[in-house]
């Protein structure tokens, strides 16, 4: 059934990853804007061979999205026109990891440090020269280790904002100036330590596989053409994007949640009244700047367009891909064995499954993708 309907066809962005279900490998492969499972079988490996295959099927597939897996990454070269994301949690979780390091053993050398300075002040004679090296000797190595770890940590605070398309306040930055910021942060964080895995992170930031989806978005903004209004003073693009994608941003958002630590009823209905105007009052201040702008430019709709495409077409991460896997393992619990016909079944019923919340809500992927009735169930495909 699921051959019969041709999705391959209808894929062009796609984020995968793979499970393992006791000895079994189970790759995973899911569409990014309808969130469809479009890869669930079992394979004998996880090797470059094996991921090639199952994306070869794949005809009109433009980018993968994943983490740095070796087999991920020789599959998706073997796959012509096809161009690579890596991961940013991932890539953010080993860069955190690897601060941690650094902090650990900065606080190793300071420790070191107060263990010879309190043998110093305990010892007498001759040996207090010795020591006294010691001492001095361990007070270089923490001062170098916490300049490390001081550095390495602005490095990354400026590879993590750089890595960010938005702003707190919902104003787009820059790609531009993030693209020279990234590469800032990588000479400074190769500086910080000549540790090999150091090293390999400022290299990581340096691969054009991290930062893909912020040069997609500046050529896509680039090749936007605008026509102003005759007798209306012309704009800057960037804050004329910035305007519409910011307008863009704040009518997606929701009211900020009530925490849970707030117990009295009437405090809630407050605290959420509170946010739903706070909501309301950026999004209204959001679209007087785009008023403004559309009196401006005599290809509005147009411009408006594509620059929402361009943002919607932004894919950094493979979350959802492991968003899936989490539902999977709730299967794993009770079946030692997944077989094929099993992962088809539910490969079926998640495609055709309406979403009950989110930016799919009432929708299912299938229908996202324009293959399934509205009133189309996947029993009714079963039973045809």
């Amino acid at each position: 059934i699921l051959q019969t309907l041709g999705v391959e066809e209808l894929i062009k962005t796609m984020a995968i990853d793979e499970i393992f279900c006791a000895s079994d490998v189970i790759l995973t492969g899911v569409d990014l804007p309808s969130m469809a499972l479009v890869i669930n079988k079992v394979a004998a490996n996880r090797d470059h061979k094996t991921w090639h295959e199952a994306l070869s099927r794949f005809t009109n597939l433009e980018l993968v999205s994943s983490d740095r897996a070796t087999g991920i990454i020789k599959g998706v070269e073997l796959c012509t026109g096809v161009v690579h994301q890596f991961d940013l949690f991932h890539f953010k979780w080993g860069a955190h990891k690897q601060l941690r390091r650094l902090e650990g053993l900065a606080y190793g050398k300071i420790e070191l440090e107060y263990r010879a300075q309190a043998k110093l002040a305990r010892a007498t004679g001759a040996v207090c020269v010795e020591l006294q090296v010691a001492y001095q000797q361990c007070c270089q190595a923490a001062a170098a280790a916490i300049a490390s770890f001081d550095q390495a940590e602005n490095a990354l605070g400026i590879i993590n904002k750089a890595l960010e398309i938005w702003d707190a306040d919902g104003n787009l930055y820059d790609v531009a100036k993030n693209l020279k910021a990234l590469d800032h942060g990588a000479d400074l964080l190769a500086k910080a330590s000549t540790e090999t895995k150091i090293q390999n992170l400022a290299a990581q930031v340096r691969d054009p596989r991290l930062r893909l989806y912020l040069e997609k978005l500046q050529q896509c903004l680039l090749n936007i053409v605008v026509r102003y209004r005759p007798g209306c003073q012309p704009m800057p693009r960037n804050k004329l994007f910035g305007i519409m994608a910011s307008s863009w941003y704040w009518q997606q958002q929701k009211p900020t949640p009530v925490s849970s630590s707030v117990f009295a009823k009437e405090q809630r209905l407050a605290a959420r009244e509170h946010a739903r105007k706070q909501l309301l009052m950026r999004q209204m201040a959001a679209s007087l700047q785009l008023r403004q702008v559309q009196m401006m430019l005599a290809n509005f709709d147009e411009v408006f367009h594509q620059v929402v495409t361009a943002l919607n077409s932004v894919f950094r991460s493979s979350s959802l891909v492991e968003a899936i896997n989490s539902h999977l393992r709730l299967h794993q619990q009770v079946k030692k064995h997944l077989s094929k016909d099993f992962l088809a079944l539910l490969t079926l019923y998640w495609n055709m499954h309406t979403f009950s919340d989110g930016k799919r809500k009432h929708k299912s992927p299938f229908q996202i993708l324009g293959i399934q009735g509205p009133n189309e169930s996947w029993l009714d495909l079963l039973l045809r």
